[in-house]
């Protein structure tokens, strides 16, 4: 005799919300991460004599790029919970979620 496993659609949901909800917060601690590197460059480029002029240019657009690349996933991390609440029942299975929206600076 065969068994066929059987995953009903509760634990199905449940699993996506579970991995959707893993990757929201792994990509928000990117973004989170990405900030905090992004202000270090910053500050080095503030400080008198740590870099030439030269470098401060380069540094300083850097900076600006990974603040760029931290707001992007922060929009990410947040299209990832809006499906979890989607998911879990929590918000109406017509209401859409924002595809482009940039993260709020903190």
């Amino acid at each position: 005799m065969v068994y066929k496993n059987k995953i009903s659609r509760e634990s199905e949901t449940e699993s996506s919300i579970q991995l959707f909800s893993e990757a929201a917060d792994d990509i928000a601690t990117c973004s989170d991460d990405l900030l905090i590197v992004a202000e270090a460059i910053a500050q080095s480029c503030q400080m008198i004599g740590t870099t030439g002029d030269d470098y401060r240019e380069v540094l300083s657009s850097r900076a600006k790029d990974f603040k760029m690349l931290a707001g992007l996933y922060k929009a990410r991390s947040r299209r990832f919970e809006g499906i979890v609440e989607r998911l879990a029942g929590d918000i109406d299975d017509n209401v859409e979620l924002a595809e482009n929206s940039l993260a709020d600076k903190e």
